[in-house]
């Protein structure tokens, strides 16, 4: 599946994503939290997708 977004859309959605691995009750991706683990895969491909 493709999805078109602009800069602006991947950028906030980073922000959001960064933000949600700061506070995340499980204590975030250094305490194995699945959803955390699973968000910075998301995110590391957005931030390719945005750096080409």
């Amino acid at each position: 599946m493709n999805i078109d977004l602009t800069e602006d859309e991947i950028n906030i959605l980073l922000k959001s994503g960064s933000n949600c691995l700061t506070t995340c009750r499980e204590g975030g991706p250094a305490h194995q939290c699945p959803d955390c683990q699973k968000l910075q895969n998301v995110m590391s491909k957005l931030q390719a997708g945005v750096s080409r």
